[in-house]
């Protein structure tokens, strides 16, 4: 079973897929058949050719290098790969050119990874399952830190995103506005949950389902979103300048004068 597809920005041919089996899929819809490319292998301290697999939730492909992506599932680790030092290797587990982790999941703590995305930066979100989302930035890598898992405290700390709740359905994450200077998710309590990124405060949330709010995404040209979840419709979002009974009460001193008013109307 695929379970998310990543399509490479600015090409309307190409996208990958990432599989329940851990492998990882690359298509060209002019071409006849898909490439796999390899399959996930798990962590057994850092030995990726084991022989074991992790199943995969999530894929992302980075803006700026079309050959890299990150994928996740079954574990804590977030995985970067560039597809061009795959074809070199031609290895049949895929080694990572870079992982991601918080420190406090180091080492193995059995999370699981439900969505990932990245932002127009590089900027990499995570969001783990009974856990918070994750933003990483280079400078967060266990390798670029010459990671040793007896001594994790080293790693620095990435900013985080807290007050969802991400334990039943897969989540996805995502980021908001022009300048990607939002974090967006839903939630299993029926809202989109909206963060400032520079601070990780919570600014918005927003009624988009009577259970759980699963998928939130930003149309690729103009500031509207869309979210989904357990309920047969799609709801699509746009700036507003009113109250709408659809946005949960916040502290309004905590939000800025440019922050998104948000209202919706439903597509089914």
């Amino acid at each position: 079973m695929v379970h998310q597809l990543a399509v490479e920005p600015g090409s309307p041919h190409k996208f990958f897929s990432c599989v329940v089996d851990g492998s990882v899929w690359h298509f060209d819809l002019r071409e006849k058949h898909p490439r796999k490319l390899f399959r996930c292998g798990a962590v057994r301290r850092f030995d990726y050719l084991s022989g074991d697999t992790m199943y995969l939730c999530a894929i992302a492909v980075d803006p700026r290098n079309h050959s890299c992506f990150a994928v996740a599932g079954g574990d804590e680790y977030v995985r970067l790969y560039d597809a061009r030092k795959i074809e070199m290797e031609r290895s049949k587990f895929g080694l990572p050119v870079e992982q991601f982790c918080p420190q406090h999941l180091v080492p193995e703590k059995g999370d699981v990874i439900t969505g990932l995305a990245y932002s127009q930066t590089g900027e990499l979100l995570a969001s783990y399952r009974n856990d918070s989302i994750y933003l990483f930035e280079r400078e967060h890598g266990l390798y670029f830190n010459d990671f040793d898992e007896f001594h994790s405290e080293k790693l620095p700390v990435p900013r985080s995103f807290k007050g969802h709740l991400n334990m039943q359905v897969l989540k996805g994450v995502s980021f908001l506005g022009p300048n990607c200077e939002y974090v967006s998710s839903g939630s299993d309590c029926g809202h989109v949950f909206i963060w400032r990124k520079k601070d990780g405060e919570l600014i918005r949330m927003l009624k988009g389902d009577t259970q759980s709010v699963n998928c939130v995404e930003q149309h690729p040209h103009e500031i509207v979103i869309a979210s989904c979840g357990t309920n047969t419709d799609i709801k699509i979002w746009a700036p507003g300048d009113s109250e709408n009974p659809s946005t949960a009460p916040l502290d309004e001193d905590s939000v800025d004068e440019g922050d998104y008013m948000l209202s919706a109307r439903y597509d089914s």
